[in-house]
């Protein structure tokens, strides 16, 4: 997840990016999601003989390193060669292509090596992976072309899209917590698969816990409605080439300095969350919201729509940045809220 943050610093169309992360933390949900439906273990639960390599307390079904891959590094590759020069580096392609799917087979591979997942685990993680792939392919035009023309920013319109927001954001949490409490009550490993993990892991552990440690990784989810309301709330610019000019125009420091301010915001979000007690006793509820999906949301919405006015602070932001709103937007926003305003009170 640092690498996919880490972006957001490197690539300068916002929106696109914006478009990606979410797919992608969407795909993550996805394959916790699915390990809690299908309620699977690991090969090295089942198996006295098998070593583990990479002790992973959570259900195995599918695999989330193989189903993440597939996404990640084809859309990696992709990046890549939309921007090389074919016509002085055209032998370049197909070894990009060919390392690309090289990397996903390995880390597939390395998996089943480890013990913590088998071949039919993997195959489906790959197997949901291009489901993602595909989707984003087929939908990220078009979404582009529509958050583009997203509405003007009354409060009325920012108001209506943020209570929509937030319908589909206790759905799908109400979805998440339903499936997770009928697959534990209904699902109970043997002893000699939980005794294994004990004996291999050092963790002893109830089936019902196993499905807990797996619940707390739904959060991603909670990075796509983050990254969602700092958009509605947010009226920047979305412009690649204002973003370029502006990083072009930078001294060393201060670019080096974004990215401080970035990797120390991020590290403080998701690192004050560890120190919460996560003992067997304390619920596991609460523990889900305050270390999990609260600051996954805080990511998110940071990203968007705290981080450019963390930057202007600091004197190191850009035209490009989000909040950097052309003063031609800001009037037609203001004029538009009071027009709203006028005919509220009227009414």
């Amino acid at each position: 997840m640092g690498i996919l943050f880490l972006q957001f610093f490197l690539i300068s169309d916002k929106l696109s990016l914006l478009i990606f992360i979410s797919f992608h933390c969407f795909n993550a949900f996805l394959n916790t999601f699915f390990k809690i439906l299908y309620a699977s273990d690991r090969p090295f639960m089942q198996f006295d003989e098998l070593q583990v390599f990479s002790c992973e307390i959570s259900l195995g079904k599918p695999s989330g390193h193989a189903q993440s891959s597939i996404f990640f590094y084809i859309f990696l590759m992709e990046f890549v060669n939309s921007r090389l020069d074919l016509k002085k580096m055209k032998f370049l392609r197909p070894f990009i292509n060919i390392l690309t799917f090289g990397i996903i087979f390995l880390i597939g591979l390395s998996r089943i090596f480890k013990g913590v997942h088998s071949f039919s685990q993997v195959l489906l993680g790959w197997g949901y992976g291009q489901f993602s792939l595909f989707f984003w392919l087929f939908a990220r035009k078009r979404l582009y072309d529509l958050l583009k023309k997203r509405s003007n920013g009354t409060i009325r319109a920012i108001g209506r899209e943020s209570g929509n927001l937030i319908l589909y954001m206790i759905m799908t949490i109400f979805l998440t917590i339903l499936s997770f409490n009928l697959r534990s009550e209904h699902t109970d490993f043997p002893d000699y698969e939980l005794n294994n993990l004990e004996k291999k892991c050092g963790v002893k552990l109830t089936t019902r816990q196993l499905f807990e440690k797996t619940l707390l990784s739904t959060a991603y989810i909670l990075v796509v409605f983050g990254l969602v309301q700092g958009f509605i709330v947010t009226r920047g610019s979305l412009k690649p080439e204002l973003y370029r000019n502006g990083i072009s125009q930078f001294t060393w420091w201060k670019v080096l300095l974004r990215f401080v301010i970035l990797a120390i915001s991020l590290l403080v979000i998701l690192g004050v969350p560890y120190g919460i007690n996560t003992d067997p006793e304390v619920n596991i509820y609460l523990i889900l919201f305050l270390k999990n999906y609260l600051p996954y949301f805080i990511v998110g919405l940071f990203l968007i729509y705290l981080l450019p006015k963390i930057y202007w602070k600091c004197g190191v932001d850009v035209e490009g940045d989000l909040m950097r709103v052309e003063k031609k937007v800001v009037d037609e926003v203001m004029e538009s809220n009071k027009l709203e305003m006028c005919e509220e009170t009227k009414k």
